[in-house]
């Protein structure tokens, strides 16, 4: 499963969350967890950049817990195994613009 989201602003205010995804649920069957590859890629790079992938298994704020954090500047794609979780999202913790 690949997870992205986008926004139209340059870089976000800090603590914005992208939009929920719900993953698919196979009744019946052995649950291993599901291997989810996210990827940040940015038109301009920012200076610092801190964001993170998120899980629940209800679609409620307090109960998104961080699976894994990218700092890449350059942008980046990386894999999370054995999730276990009903929703994902990407959260913009913070960034801060390139000085042109």
């Amino acid at each position: 499963m690949s997870v992205s989201a986008s926004t139209n602003e340059a870089f976000p205010g800090s603590a914005t969350s992208g939009t929920q995804f719900a993953l698919p649920s196979f009744t019946g069957t052995t649950d291993a967890g599901t291997a989810v590859r996210w990827q940040t890629i940015f038109g301009t790079n920012p200076t610092a950049v801190n964001i993170v992938l998120q899980a629940a298994m209800a679609d409620v704020d307090a109960e998104y817990q961080t699976l894994d954090t990218t700092t890449v500047t350059t942008g980046e794609a990386r894999t999370v195994t054995g999730v276990q979780a009903k929703f994902l999202r990407i959260r913009f913790v913070s960034s801060t613009a390139a000085r042109v």
